[in-house]
Parts: C-alpha cells; structure tokens; sequence
C-alpha cells in the first residue's frame, strides 16, 4: 500500500513521513555500497560497475568518488565511454519543489542531477565522454560530470537547465573515478541540509532502482 505522503519538520527539511525513517542520515560525508557484478553488457561492452561511493563535502566542494569492481581501464580500453552513476539533490531539502527522474519510485522535490561519468582520450587527439572513436588506440582516462537543473515548481523528470556539461575532472588511476562539483554552481551554502540519492546507470534489473536516500549535512 502506498504511504500517504505526510509532511515532516526534520531540521530544515521537509520531508515526506514516510521515507523519512528509511533515510541515512549523515554529516558532512557519506559512503554507500552496491553489490559487485550486478550490471548489465552492452553487446560487447562491459556495464560499468560500482561498488561503493563516497560522497565528502570539504566546504567549498562536493568531492564524489566512484569506486569500480575492476580498474577503469578495464570498462574503457577498447570499449566505450560513459556515465557510470547518477547523483540526484534536494537542495532546498523541500518534497514540495522540484521534480524527479522518470523511473524514480519514491517522491519528488529533487532540484539537481549529477551525472558521474567516465571519458577516454585517445592517441590521434580526439575524447569521447559517451561512445568510442572507434579501434583508436586509448592512451589515458579521465573523470566527468554534468550538473543540471530540474524543473522548479513540478513532479516532473524533465530537465530544464544544464550548468555544466562533461566538464574535464581527475586522471583516472585504478578503480577510483573521483570529481568535485562546486558548492557555488549548486547554491550549496556550509552547514547546508540536502537530501540525495544514488544510481548506479547500468544496473542489471533494468528497474533504475537507487540506494537508500541520505539526509547530508554539508560541512
């Protein structure tokens, strides 16, 4: 049966009663983990595996790092670029604002969607962030993001507004796929409260399913 969304006062949140006592609740950082080896192929092409992630805020950014079930180089060599988890934000911590993704289960009042991907380089100049040059030979990996907005004033999934769009981030060395997202392109202020969650892009279930959501205090 479905909960009837009841409002509740937590801090400087609004949120609905009902998922309120299934939230994590967190300050200043957060580390969530997903089973190994449940990601989906793509013909030849490995899906992009997570198995933990650490969200840290440090006062002026939000640090996220991605780690993979086998080094980067393992997804991108030969294969294709791409997003590896979503980040969704409830900035203004208000269900009441915002929208939310289409296959989302719970309610909306999401504001912001980081998209964590990963991007390849290849020896004759050229960079793919999503797709391949090719059989181009692959000489270095680095991090991405994109950073947009949801529709304000709705419980829609329809994105209106990029601020950034695969913006270059971090080398890639191992399995660890980091980038850092400024406080000041998601109006974050210290001390803030926002409510997020987590997708892994290339889940097996084909259900877009998310971790738990996480009640963060920005430091």
């Amino acid at each position: 049966m479905k909960a009837v969304a009841i409002l509740l006062l937590l801090g400087m949140c609004v949120l609905p009663a009902d998922l309120s006592g299934e939230m994590i609740t967190a300050t200043h950082t957060v580390t969530q983990t997903d089973p190994a080896e449940d990601v989906r192929d793509s013909g030849d092409d490995p899906g992009k595996d997570m198995v933990k992630i650490v969200i840290d805020t440090d006062g002026t950014n939000m640090n996220i790092t991605v780690v993979l079930d086998k080094e980067a180089k393992y997804y991108l060599d030969g294969h294709q670029a791409g997003d590896v988890v979503d980040v969704i934000i409830d900035a203004d911590c208000n269900s009441k604002t915002g929208g939310k993704p289409f296959f989302y289960q719970g309610d909306g009042g999401f504001d912001l969607r980081i998209e964590v991907g990963m991007c390849i380089e290849y020896a004759n100049g050229g960079t793919a962030c999503a797709g391949a040059l090719g059989k181009t030979k692959a000489i270095n990996f680095f991090s991405t993001y994109d950073l947009d907005k949801y529709t304000q004033g709705t419980n829609t999934e329809d994105i209106s507004e990029t601020f950034n769009w695969k913006d270059r981030g971090k080398d890639i060395q191992g399995a660890n796929v980091e980038v850092s997202v400024p406080y000041a392109l998601m109006k974050l202020s210290p001390g803030q409260k926002i409510r997020l969650a987590v997708k892994e892009r290339d889940d097996a279930t084909f259900k877009k399913e998310y971790l738990p959501e996480v009640l963060l205090t920005v430091r």
